[in-house]
């Protein structure tokens, strides 16, 4: 991590097991964890008229393959 105070307690805990656990690059880990947290937010939505529109979240994590 690039250092302790940009990055919550919980995430950077999260990378670090993550990290020994797959070769995936540590800014996967630290994006994917963010994505994770988002979903928990679910009381965000948007008054659409008469419903309640709630945001879709997607999440797209490209490089280069680590098996030449």
């Amino acid at each position: 991590m690039s250092s302790d105070s940009d990055v919550p307690k919980l995430i950077a805990d999260y990378v670090s097991f993550a990290g020994k656990q797959t070769d995936a690059p540590e800014i996967f880990h630290t994006a994917s964890a963010y994505a994770t947290l988002a979903t928990c937010a679910n009381r965000v939505f948007f008054p659409f008229g008469p419903y309640t529109m709630r945001p879709n979240l997607f999440v797209l994590l490209l490089a280069q393959s680590a098996f030449f």
